[in-house]
């Protein structure tokens, strides 16, 4: 019985994994959008389990607060004219 609901578990809990793909796409879609609670439990689920996708989170949140704060933008929604094009791509060199 014990043995039984362990690998049920473990059943579940493999059907929720999702791969670094998976996540970094998730952590970027999260840029514009709010997540849904699937996604977001997915995520954290991911993220608990994957080094390597966590720092890519952090990395990928730096980025975009920089260029947020670049452009001065005060919400999310990013359509860039040429001119903060130009000023983008001399920042980043």
């Amino acid at each position: 019985m014990k043995k039984t609901l362990i690998n049920r578990f473990k059943n579940v809990m493999m059907k929720m994994m999702i791969t670094c793909e998976t996540a970094t796409y998730l952590i970027d879609k999260n840029h514009y959008t709010e997540l849904s609670f699937i996604e977001k439990l997915n995520l954290k689920i991911h993220l608990y389990t994957c080094k390597s996708c966590s720092i890519y989170k952090v990395e990928s949140n730096l980025i975009n607060d920089k260029i947020i704060k670049t452009l001065k933008f005060d919400d999310k929604e990013i359509k860039l004219t040429d001119e903060q094009k130009e000023r983008l791509i001399k920042n980043l060199k």
